[in-house]
């Protein structure tokens, strides 16, 4: 769900993870789906956008992934409804603030194995970092602290 620039790199890497994976792209503006599914179809990967309408019918996937504001404390809310989660395997939401969105709990409630947007903001952190000082970070110690400071369990 969602194809704006987080949408397109997750959908990315997805296919450089397998060039066999079929995405089935949702967004709010079908045009700019198609604009992704058209970009991605070119790298040899298997996409087609869809309106939101025909969200119900698509959900048959092994894994929904959350690519809008929708779920962040600024935009409560979800952009798969609960009721389409049932028989996919695992959940991402790139939001990361609040680390446990609502998709995220209901996709938990159903059984799915999820992963946070934290873990996008916090490896994309550590890559900038090294990008721009050319020092490495301990990723399981910056967790610790971070972890510790900010009250997470």
């Amino acid at each position: 769900m969602g194809a704006g620039g987080v949408g397109k790199a997750i959908a990315n890497a997805l296919a450089h993870l397998d060039k066999s994976v079929e995405i089935r792209l949702v967004d709010f503006d079908l045009e700019k789906g198609e604009m992704l599914a058209e970009g991605l179809r070119g790298t040899g990967v298997k996409a087609r956008a869809y309106p939101l309408s025909s969200l119900a019918d698509i959900c048959t996937v092994d894994g929904l992934i959350n690519c809008t504001p929708l779920g962040m404390y600024q935009y409560p809310g979800t952009s798969i409804p609960e009721e389409y989660i049932n028989s996919q395997s695992w959940a991402f939401d790139a939001v990361y603030t609040p680390i446990e969105t609502q998709f995220l709990q209901d996709a938990k409630s159903k059984g799915l194995d999820v992963l946070s947007g934290f873990e996008l903001f916090f490896y994309q952190g550590i890559d900038a970092f090294e990008i721009f000082t050319g020092h490495q970070v301990d990723d399981v110690e910056l967790r610790k602290m971070l972890f510790e400071q900010l009250n997470f369990s």
